[in-house]
C-alpha cells in the first residue's frame, strides 16, 4: 500500500501547506481554516490510475489516522517550510510504526535536498512537482529529479501537461472537513481547484516564479468545468476557491473558462486570486455570470519606489478604482491585499497606503508583513543587509514581521502592521449586523487608539 500524508499542524499553528506557491503558511492558533492540499491530491490520483493501492492520510483533518501505516510500502509525506522541522519529527513517529520508505515532498525541500536527507528517517527528497514523479518512483524505484543518499538528481522539475492529470483523488479523504472559512461564503465543504499554473511577473518577494516556474501553464477550459461540476455533483461542494497564482493572466482563457462553466452547468459559488493590470470589466462580467463571488486582488504597495524595488509594475490608482467599483456593481467581494515593510517603504507611505485603502471601500482589505521565503530576491536583499533570511523558518507566516528596511526596524514594521489592521478593523467593511457593529465601535475606540498610541511612540 501506498500512503500520502499531510501531516498534522504543529503546536505552535494551524499549517496550510498550499499556500505561498506550495510553500506554505502557518496560520495563528485557533484559525478554524483546513485548506486541501492540491499536489498531495492530485499525485495520489495519478499512482492510483496506474493501478496501484493508494492511500490518503490527511493528518490537517484526520490526526487519528496518522497511527495506523503498518502496512505502508511507501509514504509520501508532504511538507512546507514553516513546518519542515516538525515534519522530520512526524516522519520519525511513522518510522517507528513501519519499515516503509519515506519520500519527502513539497517545493520548500528543493533548495537544499542534501540537508533535508541528513536526517535518518527520510529515504529520498522529491524535488520537482510530485505528479510528475511517483509513478517511476513507485515502480523503478528512483526518477531524475530524486535524491538520495546514494546520489544527487535535478530539481524544480515541472509537470508540462496539466491536462494529463487525473482530478484529485477527492474520494480518499473526508472533503467535508475542508473549511476555507471563507467570509464570502458560508456554505461547506469549501474545495480548491486551479486552471493553470506559473506567474511570469517575478515579483521579488513572491514565491510561485520559484515553485511553479515562471512559465504559464494552462489547463482547458472543458476540463476545468469538468472538474468544477463534478466537485459540485459528486462531493456536494458549496464553494469553490481557484488556486492560480493569476487567474486572469489570459484574458482568452479566462473568458473561455467562465464560458465553459456555464455551458457545463456549474452553479457553486467561486473565488479566484488575480492582478489589477490582468483584470478589466468585461471578464468580471463573465467570471459573475459562471459563478464568481469574490476576488483576491494583490495590490501589495502604492508606493511606486517600493515597487520599483521589488521589480513590480505599478498600477494607477484609477485601475484599482475601476476595478472595485465594478466588482461592487456586480456583486463581487474585493479583497485587497497589501504587504507592510518592503524595501524603500516608509511610515508615511503605510499611512498613505491605509487610508487610501479604506476610501476604496474594498469589501475587505489584507495587510500582512514583507517576509523572506527562501530563494526570493526579498530573502537574498534581507541575508545581504545582515537581516534575517528565513534561518528560523517557524516564522514565515506573512503576519509576524521578520525584517527591517531602510527606514524602519523590524519592531517598527511590526507597529505600523497593527496600526493597519487595527485601522482596517475600526473603519473597514463589516456585515452589518449588532454584534459586527460593537465590534467596530470597539476598533475604533479602543484598538486604533492603542495602535496609534504604540505608532507615535515608536517613531519619536
Amino acid at each position: 500500500m501506498i500512503y500520502f500524508v499531510n501531516p498534522p499542524s504543529p503546536p505552535f499553528g494551524v499549517s496550510n501547506k498550499d499556500t505561498m506557491g506550495g510553500l506554505g503558511q502557518l496560520y495563528p492558533p485557533g484559525t478554524t481554516t483546513r485548506m486541501p492540499v492540491l499536489d498531495l491530491l492530485t499525485a495520489a490520483a495519478v499512482l492510483e490510475r496506474s493501478g496501484h493501492p493508494v492511500r490518503i492520510v490527511d493528518a490537517l483533518i484526520q490526526p487519528e489516522r496518522l497511527g495506523h501505516l503498518e502496512e505502508a510500502r511507501v509514504v509520501f509525506l508532504r511538507t512546507s517550510a514553516p513546518t519542515l522541522s516538525w515534519d522530520l519529527e512526524v516522519a520519525r513517529e511513522i518510522r517507528s510504526r513501519t519499515h516503509a520508505r519515506i519520500m519527502i515532498f513539497g517545493p520548500c525541500v528543493w533548495r537544499d535536498p542534501a540537508a533535508v536527507l541528513r536526517s535518518d528517517v527520510i529515504d529520498g527528497v522529491l524535488c520537482g512537482e510530485p505528479e510528475a514523479m511517483v509513478v517511476p518512483i513507485v515502480e523503478q524505484g528512483h526518477h531524475a529529479a530524486l535524491w538520495t543518499r546514494e546520489g544527487a538528481g535535478q530539481t524544480n522539475v515541472l509537470v508540462e501537461d496539466l491536462d494529463g492529470l487525473p482530478h484529485p483523488a477527492w474520494r480518499l479523504v473526508p472533503f467535508e472537513r475542508y473549511d476555507l472559512a471563507d467570509a464570502a461564503c458560508r456554505r461547506r465543504p469549501s474545495l480548491t481547484l486551479l486552471s493553470s499554473k506559473g506567474c511570469p511577473f517575478g515579483c521579488g518577494y513572491c514565491p510561485y516564479p520559484l515553485t511553479q516556474g515562471t512559465r504559464w501553464r494552462k489547463r482547458s477550459p472543458e476540463l476545468v468545468a469538468a472538474e468544477a461540476l463534478m466537485l459540485q455533483q459528486e462531493c456536494q461542494a458549496g464553494f469553490l476557491l481557484f488556486r492560480d497564482p493569476e487567474f486572469t493572466l489570459d484574458r482568452g482563457h479566462t473568458l473561455a473558462v467562465c464560458d465553459a462553466m456555464i455551458k457545463a452547468g456549474c452553479r457553486t459559488p467561486w473565488r479566484a486570486e488575480t492582478r489589477i493590470d490582468t483584470l478589466d470589466p468585461e471578464q468580471l462580467d463573465a467570471m459573475r455570470a459562471a459563478g464568481c463571488v469574490a476576488l483576491n486582488v494583490g495590490v501589495e504597495s502604492l508606493d511606486e519606489n517600493v515597487l520599483k524595488a521589488v521589480g513590480r509594475r505599478p498600477i494607477t490608482l484609477s485601475k484599482i478604482e475601476e476595478a472595485v467599483a465594478v466588482s461592487r456593481r456586480l456583486g463581487i467581494s474585493v479583497t485587497l491585499f497589501f504587504v507592510v515593510g518592503l524595501p524603500e517603504e516608509t511610515k508615511a507611505g503605510v499611512e498613505n497606503m491605509v487610508r487610501i485603502a479604506l476610501d476604496l471601500k474594498p469589501s475587505s482589505v489584507q495587510f500582512t508583513a514583507a517576509t523572506p521565503y527562501p530563494g526570493t530576491a526579498l530573502a537574498s536583499w534581507a541575508k545581504a543587509r545582515g537581516a534575517s533570511s528565513g534561518e528560523d523558518a517557524s516564522r514565515l507566516s506573512s503576519y509576524d514581521a521578520l525584517l527591517g528596511n531602510e527606514n524602519m526596524t523590524k519592531e517598527q514594521i511590526r507597529v505600523v502592521l497593527d496600526f493597519a489592521n487595527s485601522s482596517w478593523k475600526a473603519h473597514g467593511s463589516f456585515d452589518f449586523t449588532l454584534r459586527n457593529f460593537i465590534r467596530r465601535l470597539y476598533h475604533r475606540w479602543v484598538g486604533l487608539a492603542r495602535a496609534r498610541r504604540a505608532l507615535d511612540r515608536s517613531f519619536r
